[in-house]
């Protein structure tokens, strides 16, 4: 064998071990794709759709509003959502998630208090500008009395920014930031 020969198959044994990491990550991210699940990557980024338990929401996950229905949840209640990486087109995107107390359900008026608080209270960190001087819309997903059994799960509320039937691209993160 030449030294030529060798090194050649030196080069293509080295790229394929380095190759083999890249290869193996994008299969795995076709098979979430193909499974219709949810991919994070190792930042917590949605980089591959699908359909996304509600209490599964975290900040800066970009979402719409699930088709499905599921006939056990009412029918003004929420279940999944079809998740999206940001840099496509979707309708909302989660900027606070925080937890109610423990304790007996307060009432569909006080949650709904709480959530209209905290999360206006947080706009302004997420998006760099008050809510009054933002053309943003903010929402909220609420915890219903029917699932509150003391569990923090049960007890969530996510802050959402978007409008029903309107679709934008990319995160509203720090989008009232003043350029300098």
């Amino acid at each position: 064998m030449s030294t030529r020969a060798r090194r050649a198959g030196l080069l293509g044994a080295a790229g394929l071990l380095l190759a083999a990491p890249v290869l193996v990550g994008c299969s795995e991210a076709i098979f979430y794709e193909m499974s219709g699940m949810v991919y994070r990557d190792a930042s917590g980024e949605i980089t591959v759709g699908g359909e996304l338990d509600v209490y599964d929401l975290e900040v800066g996950d970009c979402f719409d509003e699930s088709s499905e229905s599921d006939p056990d949840v009412p029918e003004d209640s929420v279940s999944s959502v079809a998740a999206i990486p940001c840099d496509d087109p979707h309708t909302y995107e989660v900027y606070h998630v925080f937890t109610l107390p423990n304790g007996e359900y307060p009432g569909d008026d006080a949650v709904a208090a709480e959530a209209e608080e905290g999360c206006l209270n947080e706009f302004g960190v997420f998006v760099r500008a008050p809510y009054e001087d933002s053309p943003l819309e903010f929402s909220y997903y609420v915890p219903a009395e029917g699932g509150w059994d003391g569990t923090d799960r049960d007890r969530t509320i996510q802050c959402l920014l978007g409008s029903d039937g309107v679709s934008v691209t990319g995160t509203a993160e720090d989008s009232g930031r003043q350029a300098s």
